[in-house]
C-alpha cells in the first residue's frame, strides 16, 4: 500500500491535473489578444456610464445559463452559456443558409472580467478576456460592450436574452467534429428587430 501511494504521489508531482474549464488570467495576459480591440466600422459607443465596469458577480449572474448575440467583423454571432465554465458560440445567420460553424468553449469570470477560450475557432482558440459595460438600451433590451484592454469595445452592443433563446441542440466539439441545430424561425425574429442593419 505504502509503494502503490508513493507511486501516485510522484505521478500527480510530475504529471500534475488541470481542470479544462479553468482559464488562466495571466495567461490570457501575456497572448496580447484582448489588448488589440479595433472600432469596428459603422458603430457608435454608448455607454450607460463608462466609470463602473461590471464585477465578477455581475457578469456570472449576466451570462450564465443565458443567451448573448451581437455582431463584430467577423458577422453576427450568439453564445450560449449552459454553466459559469463551459459555453457554444455560432454564427447564427450562416447556419440558417446550413452551414455548419461552430464551437464549444471554456469561461471564466474572475477579477472583474469574462475570459472565454474557444475549441474550433481558430480567432478564439488562444485566451481572450474583457471587462464588461453597460451601454444604453438597444430597442427594448439591455445592452453591454465588453471592452479591451486598450478601452476600445470588442464588436457593436451585445444583448443578453434569459436562457437557451434559440433552443440549440449540439453533439461534439465544433464543426470539424460534430453538428449544432437551432431554432431558425427564433433566429430571423431576434436578428431582423435588433440587427437588421448587418447583412452578414
Amino acid at each position: 500500500m505504502k509503494k502503490f501511494l508513493g507511486i501516485l504521489l510522484l505521478t500527480l508531482f510530475f504529471f500534475p491535473t488541470y481542470s479544462i474549464s479553468e482559464i488562466n488570467e495571466k495567461k490570457a495576459e501575456k497572448t496580447k489578444l484582448w489588448t488589440k480591440c479595433k472600432p469596428e466600422k459603422g458603430v457608435d459607443v454608448n455607454f450607460k456610464n463608462d466609470k463602473d465596469n461590471l464585477s465578477t458577480e455581475d457578469l456570472d449572474d449576466l451570462l450564465t445559463g443565458n443567451t448573448l448575440v451581437s455582431v463584430d467583423r467577423w458577422g453576427t454571432y450568439a453564445i450560449y452559456y449552459p454553466s459559469n465554465k463551459n459555453t457554444v458560440g455560432w454564427m447564427p445567420k450562416e447556419h440558417s443558409k446550413g452551414k455548419q460553424d461552430w464551437t464549444i468553449g471554456t469561461v471564466t469570470f474572475e477579477n472583474d472580467k469574462y475570459c472565454r477560450q474557444w475549441v474550433d475557432w481558430g480567432s478564439g482558440e488562444k485566451i481572450n478576456c474583457w471587462k464588461a459595460y453597460e451601454g444604453e438600451k438597444r430597442i427594448d433590451m439591455r445592452s453591454f460592450y465588453f471592452v479591451c484592454k486598450n478601452g476600445i469595445p470588442d464588436g457593436d452592443q451585445h444583448i443578453v436574452f434569459p436562457g437557451n433563446l434559440f433552443n440549440i441542440k449540439y453533439s461534439g466539439s465544433g464543426k470539424s467534429t460534430g453538428k449544432l441545430n437551432q431554432d431558425n424561425e427564433k433566429v430571423k425574429i431576434i436578428w431582423e428587430k435588433y440587427f437588421s442593419n448587418y447583412t452578414k
